[in-house]
């Protein structure tokens, strides 16, 4: 049987994007409850990593391009990278609720 993306491995129910959008808050290491079955979830991996490190690459990476190519204005930059790094965190988020598959 192959385990569905936002299905609970035992009995087979989609999880609600309320309970899959707990690890946005609180991380991987904490487990969830099946509606369902009541088994206890978790993902099958933790992505926390690589978003830390894309975040990060983001956030200097945008600050310095706008000071090189855009205007050498330390404040611009500043807003610019935020605004930048706020966009990838969405993005993140929405990717990791789509593909999140639950272990028990």
């Amino acid at each position: 049987m192959t385990i569905k993306k936002k299905h609970c491995p035992s009995c087979g129910q989609k999880i609600n994007l309320s309970l899959r959008m707990h690890y946005l808050l609180w991380g991987t290491a904490h487990e969830i409850t099946c509606p369902h079955c009541g088994r206890r979830l978790h993902p099958a991996k933790s992505t926390f990593g690589l978003c830390f490190q894309l975040g990060g690459a983001t956030a200097i990476l945008s600050f310095w391009a706008y000071i090189l190519c855009i205007e050498d204005n330390f404040w611009g930059a500043i807003a610019f990278a935020i605004g930048l790094c706020a966009l990838l965190v969405l993005i993140i988020a929405i990717v990791t609720m789509e593909n999140i598959r639950f272990t028990e």
